[in-house]
């Protein structure tokens, strides 16, 4: 064999050995991490905490658990009403350290805008989480090249844009915890997601570069990528899926494990976390053994009622087809 010799394989071996002990060490410490209730969590107490799709759905529900747990919010969406409902209920719940901005993140220089407004006024967050987004419901034949520009835009670029505005002064001060809410889309393409899949995957692949980047460079910034599965917010309305062993989520669950997650500093979530395990899987059986599995548990294609749900938001909407009648398609998650 071409180059082999026996002080090179030892070479090799001493080489090695370390990287693969820090494996098994990290596997067995995110292991316990996920699944004891009770490992140690981080104080976000007094923190500043800056949630983007607050006005309805998970981001509503984002803000009211992490309200909880003591952090200064400052809420973002296009939906004003909505913000101002969600500031209502925190008030009758004796939050009351909570500042809502009306910005459209289909529109960059609007992010910008707000972004130059919370830090000349409160400084810069210590904790970004990414929750607004839109769901991209278009299958192959139908999904023009406007509508992934749309897609795109509001679930992978405005993640970018919100996080470039605090970047700088989060490396500077080296701490942060940036956190996106993705979708297990992000890690399986589904029949009729086609622009929402591709944008989720962006999203993952995103979080991952910066995460890695942030590590060697020895930057102290935490980044967690939160990947649901069906969750009953506003973009689900109207969806009937009744699957035994992978039931839709109720928002408030989702948050609770998100906070969860959050407070261990974990890098991923999967939720529920059985679908962890779908991820691990994938990377190692054959493609038709996979087909097979996603098509038991119903995620290789729309659920009923989605596709009825996306064509009554459209004929709403009118030619533009976008959710909930907003310029750039933000719709709360």
């Amino acid at each position: 064999m071409s180059g082999f010799s026996i002080p090179r394989v030892i070479e090799g071996i001493q080489y090695y050995t370390p990287f693969l002990i820090q494996m098994v060490v990290y596997f067995w410490i995110d292991f316990f991490k996920a699944w004891l209730p009770y490992w140690p969590q981080k104080q976000i107490k007094g923190q500043l905490m800056l949630i983007t799709g607050a006005g309805s759905g998970i981001g509503r529900e984002s803000a009211k658990q992490f309200a909880h747990r003591g952090v200064r919010l400052i809420l973002w969406d296009v939906n004003e009403e909505g913000l101002k409902e969600t500031k209502e209920i925190l008030a009758q719940n004796g939050h009351d350290n909570v500042q809502i901005m009306r910005v459209n993140l289909g529109d960059h220089d609007d992010v910008r805008r707000a972004g130059s407004e919370v830090r000349d006024n409160y400084g810069v967050p210590d904790i970004v989480f990414n929750v607004a987004g839109i769901n991209g419901a278009f299958s192959l034949t139908e999904c023009d090249m406007g509508k992934y520009d749309n897609t795109m835009n509001v679930n992978t670029r405005a993640v970018v844009t919100v996080v470039n505005e605090f970047l700088n002064e989060m490396i500077s001060r080296n701490s942060g915890h940036l956190i996106t809410l993705t979708s297990i889309a992000g890690y399986q393409g589904a029949g009729g997601l086609i622009a929402y899949t591709m944008s989720k995957y962006a999203a993952v692949g995103y979080m991952e570069s910066i995460r890695n980047e942030f590590k060697s460079k020895k930057i102290d910034i935490k980044c967690t990528t939160v990947a649901p599965y069906y969750v009953k917010t506003p973009m689900t309305r109207g969806v009937e899926y009744d699957n035994f062993w992978a039931p839709m989520c109720e928002p408030e669950y989702v948050v609770e494990q998100i906070v969860e997650g959050v407070l261990r500093e974990s890098e991923e979530i999967f939720i529920p976390r059985w679908s962890w395990f779908y991820v691990v899987i994938k990377g190692f059986l054959p493609t038709r053994v996979m087909d097979v599995f996603t098509e038991a548990f119903e995620i290789h294609t729309l659920p009923i009622g989605f596709e009825r749900f996306r064509l009554q938001q459209a004929k709403l909407n009118g030619a533009n087809g976008t959710p909930n009648g907003n310029q750039n398609g933000v719709e709360n998650r």
